[in-house]
């Protein structure tokens, strides 16, 4: 069964999208997709390219109940919609969205499988053209990879991150391992893409190893900055914290510049990142404590990610407050 993730705007791309002279006062509906009538059918992702056109991916089952990976397009002001993407092999979907980069290139990325060698594939297609897709990464990890996100940087480059999955010894029981992962796709002259994981992250000597990258983001000046959470809170490690981490250098090295917990009961969990027009950096996310109740937590950073300050809390007696990205 695949687990379905809530709609992810991220700013790189989506928010570009709204001006401050067009607060949203009114919505209305300018796509209702479904593959089969009555089927499952839904968005995980947004993104607009240098000449305003506007994409969303997502997954949707046929008349079988089979997963198909889907990208439409629309042109600016995404009033008509058609589908410029349908990948079927083995139950996939677009679980990680989809992003443009400045030369109109498009990514999409998510998992499909198992295949015969018992694993879960992440995988990321590209379009050149808009219509014409490849698969230029098929990842394995352990038993199970999936992507939660994707971005691309000012040079060209792409980058996709979520977690995977090995089986064995963590902390001092048997469980299976998560780890957060960060992949960098790079393309030659040639136009050719290869990969490379350039981030797996756990914070070592806990009870339990599970750390997950959920979002990403590309800040001009900044850097590039990763979001999610790792167990390492808690008298034995196996509360989560909310974590950033941040490269300088395209991924090459990395700093993890937040590690929040709401209190030593609560796990914690960073969901989305992204930037204002003044360059203040946004992650939002959740944390819930184990005596009830969630809480929305928004946490901005006014200096590159430097510091860290919380600017919103809000409670509620739901576990489902989470905020999932912009």
């Amino acid at each position: 069964m695949k687990k379905i993730r809530c709609l992810r705007l991220a700013l790189s791309g989506a928010i570009a999208l709204i001006t401050h002279s067009t607060f949203a006062q009114t919505w209305q509906t300018v796509d209702d997709f479904q593959y089969v009538a009555g089927k499952t059918a839904y968005a995980t992702g947004l993104a607009k390219d240098p000449l305003g056109n506007i994409y969303a991916a997502g997954d949707a089952q046929d008349t079988g109940g089979a997963w198909h990976a889907v990208a439409m397009k629309s042109g600016p002001g995404g009033t008509i919609w058609s589908t410029i993407e349908d990948y079927s092999y083995l139950n996939p979907g677009y679980d990680a969205g989809i992003a443009a980069d400045g030369a109109g290139n498009l990514y999409a990325a998510g998992y499909n499988g198992p295949f015969a060698d018992a694993k879960t594939h992440w995988f990321v297609r590209r379009s050149v053209n808009g219509g014409t897709w490849s698969t230029v990464d098929d990842f394995t990890f352990g038993t199970y990879a999936q992507p939660h996100a994707l971005t691309t940087d000012s040079a060209g480059n792409a980058y996709v991150v979520g977690s995977g999955t090995t089986t064995g010894l963590s902390g001092s029981g048997l469980y299976p391992t998560n780890y957060w992962i960060v992949r960098k796709g790079t393309t030659d002259t040639a136009g050719s893409m290869s990969w490379a994981t350039v981030d797996t992250f756990l914070i070592p000597n806990v009870y339990q190893h599970n750390a997950y990258a959920e979002a990403c983001f590309s800040h001009a000046t900044a850097g590039l900055f990763v979001v999610g959470s790792a167990d390492g809170g808690g008298k034995k490690g196996n509360i989560g914290q909310w974590i950033v981490r941040r490269s300088l250098d395209g991924g090459a090295t990395w700093a993890t510049v937040d590690a929040y917990q709401l209190d030593s009961t609560a796990d914690a969990s960073a969901y989305g990142i992204g930037a204002d027009s003044f360059g203040s950096l946004y992650v939002v996310g959740y944390g819930s404590p184990r005596s009830g109740g969630s809480h929305w937590i928004v946490r901005k950073s006014s200096n590159g990610g430097s510091s860290w300050a919380t600017v919103d809390d809000f409670i509620t007696s739901s576990y489902q407050a989470i905020a999932r990205g912009f």
